[in-house]
């Protein structure tokens, strides 16, 4: 049953990859995972830097991302993305990284933890044992502050540095977890 849905999921992140819906970046630790005989990937992020406008619902899958970017990003960037504000909340975000692992046993899941707890993963845990064992990997290196449109360049720039200083750290985390990973 493991390698079926093994299967089925990989053969979902191939067409993915060809339509050029992943994450590029983080795809070599997908990969590695996704080769090891007890492990496949169902969802990954690197982690991301976010402009977006809020709906006055506050449902995330309604927010309108002004710009979106898995890397550190520049103030003009992060300008132009405001720029395109149009009403509601504004938020300026640094999403830790994450990833959806399904293990084939609970001892998997157990080595999975370890090596995320080394790399300083706090936030991880098993989410699921039924139908399947699922462990979600998560940072905890984030910024997540409502701005004003008219926010002044020196503010901006503030969260900019907190944002890319916080995403070098998750890339860090990234690193060592995947060397954690390679040595199951």
């Amino acid at each position: 049953m493991f390698l079926n849905k093994k299967k089925v999921a990989l053969t979902r992140l191939n067409k993915a990859k060809h339509e050029n819906l992943v994450d590029v970046d983080i795809m070599p630790l997908v990969d590695l995972i996704n080769k090891h005989p007890a492990f496949y990937t169902t969802s990954s992020c690197l982690g991301r830097i976010v402009v977006a406008e809020s709906p006055k619902n506050d449902k995330k899958r309604e927010y309108v991302w002004l710009g979106k970017w898995h890397r550190k990003v520049e103030i003009t960037e992060v300008k132009n993305a405001i720029l395109k504000h149009e009403k509601n909340i504004l938020w300026f975000r640094m999403d830790p990284l994450i990833l959806h692992i399904c293990c084939d046993t609970l001892d998997d899941c157990d080595a999975l933890l370890k090596c995320a707890k080394t790399a300083g993963l706090k936030r991880s845990g098993i989410v699921q044992v039924k139908p399947r064992f699922m462990v979600e990997i998560m940072g905890v290196d984030s910024v997540c502050a409502p701005i004003l449109s008219e926010i002044d360049d020196k503010q901006l720039e503030t969260l900019i540095i907190i944002a890319n200083t916080r995403m070098d750290k998750n890339l860090n985390k990234l690193k060592i977890f995947k060397k954690e990973i390679s040595v199951l």
